[in-house]
């Protein structure tokens, strides 16, 4: 199954960067890797993304660097490598590389998608940015991937401190069973108040009773 995973195009590129300081810095990723060392990796990962000025289509290119050197029938290698690079490619600000990675991806037979959470860091910086068509294809592929995908994305999301927009972005979900409970919708009301979107703060409430939830206990 790991073969199938490489069999991504190989017309992309690094934009500027050396072919021989990509085989580098996919050698050292991979180390990491296979020492379990996810968060160095993702540190890594943005660290040459940003530094070494990568375009979009050189994100999924360096999946294939550093899948190519998976170790054999481990997994869980191919979910990290995804991960990590949407996560460090939403840090170092190249949001468009995550996305070409996760179309590449869900196009690829047997291919592992990325964790939801890192996912989440995603969504997060397309939704600063406005842009809240990607974000919501991203949580659709995980919707599609499975509650538990999705779910860890919209936890990721209320951690950020972007609950009350994923909400407003993504209405289906209070139809998921990701659904805010009592205390979310509360707290996104109130964040919406604080704001001076008081349109907004309504609809949040009529949420809220549509689905059965009352404003006080």
């Amino acid at each position: 199954m790991e073969s199938r995973l490489l069999l991504l195009p190989r017309h992309l590129s690094f934009s500027s960067v050396a072919p021989s300081s990509a085989s580098v810095v996919a050698s050292e990723i991979s180390a990491l890797l296979t020492a379990r060392n996810f968060l160095a990796y993702v540190n890594r990962a943005e660290q040459f993304i940003s530094s070494q000025a990568v375009t979009p289509s050189g994100i999924p290119e360096l999946y294939r660097a550093v899948a190519a050197a998976a170790p054999s029938g481990k997994a869980r290698y191919f979910i990290a490598v995804a991960s990590a690079l949407v996560e460090g490619s939403a840090r170092a600000d190249l949001p468009d590389g995550a996305l070409r990675l996760l179309e590449l991806l869900i196009d690829t037979p047997a291919a592992r998608l990325p964790m939801g959470s890192s996912c989440g860091h995603l969504m997060v910086k397309l939704l600063s940015l406005g842009r809240h068509a990607d974000a919501r294809r991203v949580f659709e592929i995980l919707a599609a991937a499975g509650e538990r995908q999705h779910k860890k994305a919209i936890d990721f999301l209320w951690a950020a401190g972007r609950g009350a927009d994923a909400f407003k972005v993504f209405g289906e979900m209070a139809d998921m069973p990701v659904a805010p409970n009592r205390k979310r919708y509360i707290c996104m009301m109130y964040d919406y108040l604080k704001k001076g979107d008081l349109e907004s703060a309504s609809e949040i409430r009529t949420r809220m009773m549509q689905g059965g939830i009352k404003l006080s206990t």
